[in-house]
């Protein structure tokens, strides 16, 4: 029984020795550092919820609107924050941000595709990733080391480094290197250079139209004014004709007549 309780005891302090020899004090605030970066990102931001919004609520409107509904709401909230009425930044990004869900969401094709990602970002896979990738208050609560002086020293350092990091590439779901702004205002310009061109086909057709109602209405008085000089040459001539005729038999009337008064004459002087 001594030899049992013995072993016990000497295989107690080997395995407390083991334990100090494979995790020494030393390691404890990186073991801090890596739980204590676990507590992070447990909640978005109020900007990143607010550029989160999707094309149809940035219009105002449904998923199940119309063509002809998100063409009005695009031109009065275009209206409402054109550069040329306000300047303040707010208006200038909404402005933005509204001419580029009118681009998406007037095309049949590219508003299918987004239609296609909104559903995929509303699945219950994305649902789960989202839930995975944050920590639940019951995690927080089971990491070692969360209230130790060595953890909050090492939170510390994660959040100095975050701070650091998030002005040079911002949220974390944004690409480096890309410019949202220049990229809506190249969209703006195309959808200007757009409505210009569409402007000058319509005045191009406008033009058409009239210079062929111009140019039957002239028709129209040419054909008249040739009608008009047919008919006119047509009763001058009867006239004509019927003045002459009138004269000739004025004179053949009047050569039987001499005729006549001649033949009486010609028969006395015989006598």
């Amino acid at each position: 029984m001594n030899h049992y309780r013995h072993y016990y005891k000497h295989t107690g302090l080997l395995t407390r020795a083991g334990a100090r020899n494979l995790f020494p004090s030393r390691t404890l605030p990186v073991t801090a550092a890596i739980t204590g970066t676990s507590t992070f990102h447990t909640s978005v931001p109020r900007e990143s919820r607010s550029s989160q919004r999707n094309h149809y609520e940035r219009l105002g409107l449904t998923k199940d609107a119309t063509k002809k509904e998100i063409k009005s709401q695009f031109y009065k909230l275009s209206k409402l924050h054109h550069p040329d009425k306000t300047s303040s930044k707010e208006s200038r990004a909404a402005f933005l941000a509204i001419n580029d869900a009118y681009s998406v969401l007037r095309n049949d094709r590219q508003r299918r595709d987004y239609d296609l990602t909104l559903l995929d970002k509303s699945g219950s896979l994305y649902s789960n990733i989202s839930q995975q990738s944050s920590p639940t208050r019951s995690t927080l609560r089971r990491t070692p080391f969360r209230h130790s002086a060595q953890s909050a020293a090492a939170a510390a350092a994660a959040a100095r480094t975050h701070a650091a990091f998030r002005p040079q590439y911002g949220h974390r779901q944004s690409v480096p290197h890309f410019d949202s702004k220049s990229h809506q205002e190249m969209h703006y310009e195309q959808e200007l250079r757009q409505e210009e061109r569409r402007q000058a086909r319509m005045r191009a057709s406008a033009e058409y139209k009239r210079q062929q109602q111009f140019d039957q209405s002239d028709s129209m008085n040419s054909k008249f004014l040739k009608v008009s000089f047919i008919l006119f040459m047509i009763v001058l001539s009867s006239s004509l004709m019927r003045v002459f005729a009138d004269e000739g038999d004025e004179e053949d009337d009047k050569g039987e007549h001499e005729r006549c008064y001649q033949t009486p004459l010609s028969a006395a002087n015989g006598f």
